[in-house]
């Protein structure tokens, strides 16, 4: 075996390795979130207080949102009996991409959700909807969520691994079956 073949033996193994470690960090599993320390946080006046809405990730997928109704001193607000969120991503002429999610209870002005309606990367409209003694209340939030790992890989990672084998194949090829080099005259000087 020349070396032009084993070097492409070697360049096909490795194109072969980084393709497939990129596709089991594709089809690998998050970490896991942690809403004691919500990696998003945002917060809204309201009359005679403030919504804080957090996320316990800053990536899109999978997400737990803790929404807090607040009074002026920080306190939770009694009177809220029930949260919906309405997700609606920006940029993409859908309108609302998913439809709106409810909220469980936790405590006093405390709600939670664990959902997966947020699973597109990008800006985010949350509108949240409060309903209780005072009526309905729409406190309105713009996040910015990061694609996941999962999402970097396939959009971006595997696409260019294939991309450049196939250069790398097309050159070998090119090389190999190609039409030879032009021939150049070679002009032979007259004597005299």
């Amino acid at each position: 075996m020349n070396g032009r073949w084993l070097l492409i033996w070697a360049m096909t193994v490795g194109f072969g390795v980084l393709l497939l470690w990129q596709v089991s960090e594709a089809v690998g599993g998050s970490a896991p979130l942690d809403e004691t320390h919500p990696a998003l946080a945002a917060a809204d006046p309201m009359p005679g207080g403030q919504v804080v809405l957090r996320l316990a990730s800053a990536e899109a997928g999978h997400n737990i949102v803790l929404v807090r109704i607040e009074d002026a001193h920080g306190s939770p607000m009694p009177g809220v009996t029930k949260v919906t969120v309405f997700p609606e991503m920006l940029g993409h002429d859908m309108g609302t991409v998913t439809a709106a999610f409810e909220t469980t209870r936790t405590g006093p002005g405390e709600f939670r959700a664990d959902t997966n309606a947020l699973e597109m990367f990008g800006t985010w409209v949350l509108r949240v909807a409060q309903y209780g003694d005072f009526g309905e209340r729409i406190n309105t939030f713009t996040l910015q969520l990061a694609p996941t790992r999962q999402q970097i890989v396939l959009f971006a990672g595997a696409p260019l691994t294939v991309l450049a084998a196939a250069i790398v194949a097309l050159v070998i090829v090119s090389r190999r079956y190609g039409a030879p080099p032009p021939e150049i005259p070679v002009e032979v000087a007259p004597q005299l």
